[in-house]
């Protein structure tokens, strides 16, 4: 039992792990521009409810400007491509075993 809910776990890590993969290669700028055409800035819960999960870090400098970085979207379709391509050759070589494993216990 234990080893199943460890499987369950493990695909859950992995679909968070593409999930985020995803929304950093493909999500949207939209609350990001939002955010930087705005006269003030956002308070907690608005900035709480704001999409920005593809930035890498938000800087104001003393004029008040305001610096937005992002990920690299490049960057997470390539890492999105290694992790599936790694998670498919682990899957591989999983049933490969489960195949010996219950051919040894027949």
């Amino acid at each position: 039992m234990a080893g199943s809910d460890g499987r369950k776990n493990e695909a859950r890590l992995r679909e968070d792990v593409i999930d985020g993969y995803r929304r950093l290669a493909f999500g949207s700028n939209r609350d990001t521009l939002k955010l930087m055409f705005r006269d003030e800035p956002p308070g907690p819960e608005t900035l709480g409810r704001m999409d920005i999960y593809n930035v890498s870090s938000i800087k104001r400098d003393k004029s008040g400007a305001l610096e937005i970085k992002f990920y690299d979207r490049c960057d997470a379709l390539e890492h999105l491509e290694a992790f599936c391509a790694a998670t498919d050759s682990m899957e591989g070589v999983k049933a490969f075993y489960d195949a010996i494993a219950r051919s040894i216990e027949d």
